[in-house]
């Protein structure tokens, strides 16, 4: 108050004169001047002490992480290994102000219950398909949700040393009911072989006593059950001794590292599918890949959680949807686990530099995370732009392409947007046109094979990647098994052989004919790098042009009984055409060598299950111009939700290829997968529609 009164008058300073003499020494005039001045430092202060209060709680709101005060109770299985990613998750719940105590570490059944109960908050080590009976015992969709997609596309199976699967030509786990076959796998002398199994009451022990029942392996084969831990080390001992060993096993796992797939261990089949009724319906291309059927579904690893937590918890809810953790980064932990770094405290280093070097990514999972609670505190209005807005999409010259982007559009029209005919341009001009923004979006951007694509077009200005649409898509060579069969081809390096490669020669030069792609495509780039850098110059050429008319042209060729080389990928037609394993193999690659467009990447990389295969496994996502995407909140949240199955793509391909390949016919396609998905599909609807207009 000092420092104001002397801001007021500074012709005099009251404070160098008694009271009285400043008074009388002054007109009237200083003195209501005086006076005014008083009463006007009292109103202000008046008004500062009614108000502070106020605006400082008013910054402190705004201010004020979303987890603040909360606390959120994690939990994981009793495998340690699961630490790993319930730490990463745990770490950005810490950054976004929740207090997190100790996760808990208890068996899925509990941890299930505990959930639905709401004892415990979420877990990141739900499988979808394989802990589907713990899902419904805990309460099902009334008390429990699912929430986005650690890590996708995972296997389970059955697992034999290769060098006695090669032996006495192991490759189906009905082989077993042969009680000589048995025998070998015979480690307690009782005559049965010895399945190492898993803890009593997982899933997995639910399918395996199924499996020796409908297999009819009751008889030859006895699973063993018990901590999996001991028992799998007791395996690794026999394995090393060299002795047979028969197991189940996952990935993520540090097995994988440990016994690698057709170098020290195969993959049995199955005869059929076969799974407990509690687990749902699946069909053999439920559990099928890379042209086996495992007997198990292809699963996904996602956050279950109490469902009222999530509506109290924006925040947490969006940054438990975007989280990621590759399947390779989960094994390569588990490897330091398994070599001895398994303590509490180095699994939280290990998730701590996991963070570090995706620091970017996590930081835009927790930003979009703030934002989510910041919306919801918000009144909570529909986009009204969307109802006078257009979206302009386009796909590539593939019309199969049309059948995604016909489902987008259906949801943007949903949400009150205008959806003109979608344009057909190639790749490079349509990366282009969205950095330049004629177009707003496309639904057929791979991650990686385009990157060259979209860093050459404005990069992270001009374009914004968004959900993923379809993940972990395969791309590679492929010959007919019989040829394969025939003279042993299993990598493509094999075809610098020039008796090998005129197998495949189609117009009399010598060199086999690579049928490959569209030039100007990113496949095309990485096809010459691989004749260059395999050194198959002079033994190979690839036929480039419309990638449908060659690939017409492959298919007559192989109905005719010749040998057939080509480039392809998934999900496509060819996929349920010509059948990995029974009709075709992929070939491998000697090593991982791409352009440096495609950044930097390794075997782990290009690597599908077991087989080098040369190309990224890639993510189909939704790519977008990023001035489009900050003025229309509603589409990009519509964008980060959409999800379309690879098996259901190709599908639909398979519908195309068979003749239903007009645009009426695609849009059909596309409006019966909404049909068939409708309660997914209304579901990201809805919560596209509560993003609030700043």
């Amino acid at each position: 108050m000092t420092h104001v009164i002397g801001q007021s008058d500074n012709q005099v300073d009251w404070k160098q004169k008694p009271p009285i003499s400043f008074f009388f020494s002054h007109s009237t005039r200083y003195i209501a001047i005086f006076a005014s001045s008083i009463l006007g430092v009292l109103l202000i202060t008046s008004i500062w002490q009614q108000i502070s209060p106020n605006n400082t709680a008013q910054t402190t709101q705004t201010n004020k992480l979303p987890g603040t005060g909360i606390e959120i109770k994690s939990a994981h299985s009793s495998l340690l290994e699961e630490r790993f990613q319930t730490e990463i998750v745990n770490i950005a719940l810490k950054k976004l102000g929740y207090e997190i105590p100790k996760p808990q570490q208890i068996e899925y059944t509990t941890m299930h219950i505990a959930l639905g109960n709401g004892e415990l908050d979420y877990t990141p080590v739900h499988w979808e398909k394989g802990h589907n009976d713990f899902f419904e015992e805990g309460g099902g969709e009334g008390t429990l949700e699912r929430v986005g997609v650690i890590s996708a596309n995972l296997l389970q199976g059955y697992q034999i040393d290769k060098k006695t699967a090669d032996k006495y030509n192991i490759t189906n786990i009905e082989q077993l009911k042969d009680p000589e076959i048995a025998k070998l796998f015979d480690s307690d002398g009782d005559g049965k072989a010895n399945l190492t199994g898993c803890n009593a009451g997982w899933g997995c022990q639910k399918v395996l006593d199924h499996h020796l029942k409908v297999y009819g392996l009751e008889d030859t084969v006895e699973h063993d059950k018990g901590t999996y831990s001991a028992l799998i080390a007791d395996t690794i001992t026999r394995y090393q001794q060299g002795k047979p060993v028969l197991y189940y096993t996952w990935t993520p796992m540090w097995m994988a590292g440990e016994l690698k797939v057709n170098e020290d261990v195969v993959w049995l089949e199955v005869p059929f599918t076969s799974l407990p009724e509690a687990l749902g319906n699946f069909t053999e291309k439920d559990t099928t890949a890379m042209g086996k059927n495992l007997g198990f579904a292809i699963d996904d690893i996602r956050i279950l959680a109490n469902k009222e937590f999530l509506n109290e918890n924006p925040a947490a809810k969006r940054l438990f949807e975007q989280i990621k953790i590759p399947v390779d980064d989960i094994n390569k932990q588990n490897e330091l686990f398994k070599k001895g770094e398994n303590n509490v405290a180095d699994i939280r280093r290990h998730a701590q530099e996991w963070i570090q070097n995706n620091q970017a990514e996590f930081d835009g999972w927790v930003e979009e995370a703030k934002k989510a609670a910041q919306q919801q505190s918000q009144p909570v209005k529909e986009q009204s732009s969307s109802q006078s807005s257009q979206i302009q999409s386009a796909h590539s010259t593939l019309l199969e392409g049309r059948f995604h982007t016909e489902i987008i559009n259906i949801g943007l029209r949903e949400l009150g947007y205008k959806t003109p005919e979608p344009k057909r341009i190639d790749h490079n001009t349509l990366h282009l046109s969205i950095g330049q923004g004629d177009i707003d979006y496309t639904g057929v951007h791979w991650e990686r094979l385009h990157n060259n694509f979209f860093e050459k077009n404005g990069g992270d200005e001009k374009l914004e990647r968004v959900g993923v649409l379809s993940s972990n898509q395969l791309q590679g060579y492929q010959i007919d098994k019989k040829t394969a069969d025939q003279y042993n081809i299993t990598n493509i390096e094999q075809l610098k052989d020039p008796e090998i490669a005129k197998l495949f020669d189609t117009d009399g030069d010598g060199k086999a004919n690579l049928t490959g792609c569209n030039a100007g495509w990113g496949c095309s780039l990485v096809i010459k790098h691989h004749i260059k850098a395999y050194g198959l110059e002079d033994t190979v050429e690839e036929d480039q042009g419309s990638y449908q008319a060659l690939i017409a042209d492959t298919m007559t060729r192989y109905q005719q009984g010749q040998p057939v080389l080509y480039y392809t990928w998934t999900p496509y037609w060819m996929a349920e055409e010509l059948k990995v394993g029974e009709d075709v193999i992929w070939l491998e690659v000697p090593f991982t060598s791409l352009p440096p467009e495609q950044g930097n990447v390794t075997a782990q990389d290009t690597t599908a299950p077991g087989k080098n295969l040369g190309f990224v496994v890639d993510n189909i996502r939704i790519l977008a111009n990023k001035e489009f995407m900050s003025e229309n909140p509603t589409a990009k949240r519509f964008f980060e939700l959409v999800k379309i199955p690879a098996d259901d793509i190709s599908a639909q391909n398979k519908l195309f290829i068979n003749g239903e390949d007009s645009i009426a016919e695609i849009r059909g396609h596309a409006q019966e997968w909404v049909k068939n998905n409708q309660t997914e599909f209304d579901s990201w609807i809805k919560e596209a529609r509560t993003v609030a207009v700043n």
